[in-house]
């Protein structure tokens, strides 16, 4: 069977299947290598078979799906770092100082107080082991260029390796960290950290070099610190500096994707290097000239730029496409981003769940299908017009693509991205043409004078229109409601109805009309679910104390000290809640039939109230042991308006007394439901 004509689609679907199956249900190493030894073993014997008995060729295509759902376990499996014996977690001692030897390999975004590293761990306690951690470094005691890429450090400290959702709806970091094989967090400050003489000189250490070396030179010239932090993001994805106002603009205005090296970026650099290498004359030789300039070149900016996860995909997707395109080999564009997809997902499983990567092919697809329809609904008869209108349709094309994907994970839609983007993707373009040029010659040494005026200029007139686009606020619609199940129909939606579009026939317009009722299904169900639901929840604050008692879409906050909104937004919209009421927190509560005691240092307790949960919060002075003697509840709860001392001494009474304790600051917010009632209504 040729490559090219390999069924992808199927493959790529159990490829994706398999590594869901494996991150949600964990597998031994040695059972998932059998459910890819199996297919692969059926396979085979199919293979061999189907010559003398056709009637099996059917078989093929199933086996092929199978095989490609082991795949995806084994892949999964084996990049899950934490599952190897010799990974850094199995030599941590329990809550105790640890002597940590770590290789620092990734800047990022600064704290206030901190820098922000992810750093390899190469021995716990004099022991060799790996794994990644995230290094935060005081600036108060150490200096930027001291800590470049590659530097090791000695650090005495406690590894934090686990923490919960803190509240409910918020992002939950632990998660997003463990999917890229990030299992701990280290604090380091000039009392219990040592930097080690020899850094590790690679390619990572090398490519910082050179990244530092341009910055300075740039920075020595006299180039605007804000304009070099704009500049460092869109030409070599050094984000980290930039202010949050500036990122709040991008973000207002629907463009923050270009302050992240992407697929957009790399396809400038493409049409930047396919413009210069045009006038080579045209026959064989130069045609693999042009493809191998290309290929290194992108893969040198993929270098340069840290070898992100963000940069490496939207490289390799391109270097699939380059490769297509100068070889004139008759293939399926879709067929090219789906091999480089699954190339992708083989090297880096957890990718699969990374946003940007979601975002990135999904836009491309919706691109590469969709555009060349809405291209077509108008013809315009001038250069400059054809130019914007393409622009437009690109836009448009990626917009509808990607705004399921927008709309669950970041539940706003910019309502200028149409005019933001017609301005910003021209500029984009030059800016990168100009900038990238500017790097290099920064880089060797060499700053040019006119160069810096002109990106000056650039930057400076796209930030002013792109803080006018976001000064639009009413145009920003945010906080809308939208489920992982409303995304899967917002998506059955578009593809039936783009599907219809470009043949519009009875059955294709009848799916259509399914996909609508679909998607209206889906709205309904959701909603109908949240009308009827009840929960009670005690939120995590530091020195402030917020309950809730949510009734369908209603929801009643009671607080005291500082008012929970900030913490409350997100689980609002993603519940679908309308009304929101905020009170005076008081002393009692009561959840369906379980009475509830807020004791705080106001309260005066009664023994007669026999509440089944308990509430501790604004560091309330009573004698615990004596209050579960008189009242005798089923459960207690401290919240994070306590101290950390009382909260050790209250613990160790209910493990005493064998009562669960739960601590808001250890386990993350507390939920009272209709799901769980039956079981605590049991304790």
């Amino acid at each position: 069977m040729n490559a090219i004509q390999f069924p992808l689609t199927r493959v790529a679907i159990g490829l994706t299947l398999g590594i869901l199956y494996a991150r949600f249900c964990p597998l031994l190493p040695l059972h998932s290598l059998a459910l890819f030894g199996l297919p692969l073993l059926m396979l085979i014997t199919l293979h061999l078979l189907v010559k003398k008995r056709p009637k099996l060729i059917p078989m093929i295509g199933l086996t092929i799906f199978l095989t490609s759902v082991g795949v995806g376990i084994s892949a999964f499996t084996i990049h899950y770092e934490k599952g190897y014996p010799c990974h850094f977690t199995n030599y941590l001692k329990a809550e105790s100082i640890d002597h940590v030897d770590v290789l620092l390999r990734e800047k990022l975004k600064s704290s206030d107080k901190n820098y922000r590293f992810v750093a390899q761990v190469e021995r716990i306690n004099q022991k060799a082991c790996f794994g990644k951690v995230i290094v935060y470094l005081s600036k108060v005691d150490f200096k930027a260029p001291s800590i470049a890429i590659g530097t090791r450090l000695s650090i005495n400290s406690m590894i934090y390796t686990s923490k919960p959702q803190m509240n409910p709806g918020s992002f939950d970091y632990w998660d997003y960290l463990q999917l890229k094989n990030i299992y701990g967090q280290v604090f380091a400050n000039g009392q219990n950290t040592a930097i080690q003489k020899q850094p590790k000189q690679d390619v990572f250490y090398w490519a910082d070099k050179i990244r530092q070396r341009a910055m300075t030179k740039l920075q020595q010239s006299g180039l605007n610190s804000e304009i070099l932090q704009i500049l460092a993001a869109l030409t070599v994805g050094q984000q980290q500096e930039i202010s949050p106002e500036i990122i709040r603009d991008y973000q207002s205005a629907g463009v923050v994707h270009i302050l992240s090296v992407s697929g957009l970026h790399v396809g400038f650099i493409v049409l930047f290097l396919g413009f210069i290498l045009k006038f080579l004359p045209k026959n064989q030789k130069t045609r693999w000239v042009k493809l191998i300039v290309i290929l290194i070149s992108l893969w040198g900016f993929a270098l340069l730029a840290g070898l992100s996860a963000s940069v490496v995909r939207s490289v390799t997707m391109y270097s699939f496409v380059a490769m297509a395109m100068h070889l004139k080999r008759q293939t399926n564009i879709f067929h090219t981003l789906l091999v480089s997809l699954l190339l992708i997902l083989l090297a880096a499983p957890t990718l699969l769940f990374d946003v940007g990567l979601q975002l990135s092919y999904t836009a491309l697809f919706f691109i590469l299908w969709l555009q060349p329809l809405l291209n077509k609904w108008w013809a315009p008869n001038y250069k400059i017009t054809r130019y914007f209108w393409q622009i437009t349709t690109v836009s448009l094309a990626a917009q509808i693509g990607t705004l399921p994907l927008s709309l669950y994970y970041f539940h706003q839609f910019p309502g200028l991205f149409l005019l933001a983007n017609l301005i910003v993707i021209p500029m984009i373009g030059l800016i990168m043409a100009v900038g990238v040029s500017i790097m290099i010659f920064a880089a060797i040494g060499w700053v040019p004078k006119t160069g810096i005026e002109l990106i000056s200029w650039l930057i400076q007139r796209l930030n002013g229109f792109i803080k006018f686009i976001a000064q639009a606020d009413e145009y920003v619609f945010k906080n809308i409601p939208f489920n992982l199940w409303m995304t899967f129909a917002a998506y059955l939606f578009v593809i039936l109805v783009v599907w219809a579009l470009k043949k519009p026939i009875y059955n294709r317009v009848k799916w259509a009309l399914v996909g609508v009722l679909a998607l209206q299904i889906t709205y309904t169900i959701s909603t109908q679910n949240t009308r009827t639901k009840r929960e009670w929840l005690v939120l995590h604050q530091r020195k402030a104390t917020a309950i809730v008692n949510r009734f369908g879409t209603k929801m009643e906050v009671y607080y005291r000290e500082t008012l929970p909104k900030n913490i409350l937004e997100s689980y609002q919209t993603s519940e679908f809640i309308k009304k929101v009421q905020y009170q005076k927190l008081g002393r009692q509560g009561r959840f369906k039939n379980s009475k509830i005691l807020i004791a705080d240092d106001l309260s005066d307790y009664s023994k007669k109230l026999n509440p089944d949960i308990i509430v501790l919060c604004n560091q309330p002075k009573v004698n615990l042991e004596r209050l579960l003697v008189d009242m005798n509840p089923k459960l207690v709860i401290a919240d994070g308006n306590n101290y950390p001392s009382s909260i050790k001494r209250w613990e160790q009474t209910c493990r005493q007394k064998k009562i669960p304790f739960h601590y808001t600051g250890k386990k993350g917010f507390f939920r009272l439901s209709d799901e769980n009632y039956f079981l605590f209504a049991k304790i």
